[in-house]
């Protein structure tokens, strides 16, 4: 994507908010399937990224509640990696669309 064509996109986005009816008009006479992706993915993964620490947290608090079903010799094995796996899978999911 050259700069030209970033430069329109985010035009077109901030059309869709405040004009949609000519930005979707826009839209559907030139439409940009990968372009659309790559923004909604971009998206998706900034906010995930700034969710990470609320999850981690929320995955450390759900274990803290959960650990008398946690056999004791796993309990730092599992609040070492489930918080990680949580972090890594809400990224990815975030990635994928």
């Amino acid at each position: 994507m050259t700069d030209g064509e970033a430069r329109g996109v985010m035009r077109l986005f901030v059309d869709v908010l405040a004009g949609p009816g000519k930005a979707f008009a826009t839209i559907v006479a030139r439409p940009r399937f990968l372009t659309a992706a790559l923004v909604f993915c971009g998206i998706g993964l900034v906010l995930a990224a700034v969710l990470a620490p609320k999850v981690q947290a929320a995955t450390l608090l759900t274990l803290e509640k959960q650990a008398a079903s946690i056999p004791p010799d796993k309990v730092e094995m599992v609040r070492r990696t489930v918080p990680v796996a949580a972090m890594v899978g809400s990224l990815v999911s975030a990635a994928a669309g």
